[in-house]
């Protein structure tokens, strides 16, 4: 053993030689309270590194109602993105995908969430395969971190399976939307509030029954579900158009403008004389009152109703937008066409 010692001096022993004081057992006890410090130091500044593994999360992606165009429940649900977010941060902290029944299994990893703290786990798929110039759809939950896993919105039993749907939507949207103001909902008083599978018993057709919370009464409920509904069945993200007055306290779907709309184009590419399908809203139901361009060249409307034109690619038409005008309004927002180039010649055999 290398025994480290100090010289005190002045210290003087027999016949004028320098005595050695030994320190070791005073070093040792300081080596040990640096490696106890640095060992408390990296403990701190990791997540958690040696804590109890955080329990998967177990659940299923049901966006109910069919759509109107762009995609059917199944097809929504069938390969969706799954995020946990940690909201205070604005950081995804884990993320995976449903299979093809709308099922998932989220790990964590390293990642240790803080006890107590909620989080909200979303559900998002692009909508037409993720094809440019349509829109995507998103479901929120909130999930709370407990001792020994998670609960939420649809459950707070520990470890039950969490389902993301409509109803959890609105609850979750109209808590984020109230955050920080004096109306402000009670996060706590959310977590187990909504009874999956047993359906209003006022409005039957909204399919699970909410308990209520401070500042969110059952009939504000009712009321967001069927603006997160409306909005899915129009293609439209139920998250990006849902306001709140403060003044009012009142919830409202404000749909993109007043005018038409389109939501997707099918297909988004083609050559001259390709048929195309707009989706959308606010179009007019008799052909002659749409109007339709493609990179400002008038295009033949085949057929029309309020939700749905059919159109042809003009001749002369250049990669660019498609944009609608009817009577009572517009124009539309723009939808991206790629206008391809016909390939003509000749074959001449031997």
């Amino acid at each position: 053993m290398v025994v480290i010692t100090e010289i005190e001096a002045g210290s003087e022993g027999e016949g004028g030689m320098r005595t050695e004081k030994p320190r070791s057992s005073q070093w040792r006890l300081a080596g040990s309270a640096v490696v106890l410090a640095i060992l408390a130091l990296f403990m701190g500044g990791c997540p958690n590194p040696f804590g109890t593994p955080v329990s998967d999360l177990k659940g299923r992606v049901d966006f109910g109602s069919a759509y109107r165009a762009q995609a059917t429940p199944a097809e929504i649900a069938k390969f969706a993105t799954v995020s946990v977010i940690d909201v205070a941060l604005n950081q995804t902290v884990a993320t995976t995908v449903t299979d093809t029944n709308g099922s998932f299994v989220l790990s964590f990893g390293r990642w240790r969430p803080t006890l107590s703290k909620v989080y909200y786990l979303e559900a998002v798929k692009g909508l037409a395969s993720n094809e440019p110039g349509y829109d995507a759809a998103r479901l929120r939950t909130m999930i709370r971190s407990e001792a020994g896993g998670w609960t939420s919105i649809t459950s707070s039993l520990i470890g039950s399976p969490i389902t993301v749907s409509r109803s959890t939507t609105a609850i979750s949207a109209a808590a984020n939307l109230k955050k920080g103001s004096p109306l402000a909902i009670s996060e706590g008083d959310l977590i187990g509030s909504l009874q999956v599978g047993v359906a209003d018993s006022t409005d039957t057709s909204i399919p699970d029954t909410f308990n209520g919370a401070t500042n969110f009464a059952t009939i504000q409920f009712r009321s967001v579900w069927k603006f997160v509904d409306q909005a899915l069945k129009l293609d439209l993200d139920p998250l990006a158009f849902l306001f709140w007055d403060s003044g009012t306290d009142t919830f409202t779907l404000n749909t993109p403008t007043d005018g038409p709309y389109i939501t997707g184009l099918s297909p988004n590419t083609g050559t001259e004389g390709t048929r195309v399908t707009l989706n959308g809203i606010r179009f007019e139901t008799a052909v002659a009152s749409n109007s339709v361009t493609f990179d400002s060249v008038p295009a033949t409307v085949v057929s029309a109703n309020s939700t749905q034109l059919v159109v042809d690619v003009p001749a002369g038409a250049k990669t660019g937008w498609v944009i609608v005008n009817t009577e009572a309004g517009g124009p539309s927002n723009q939808a991206a066409f790629m206008v391809l180039a016909k390939v003509g010649g000749t074959f001449r055999g031997n």
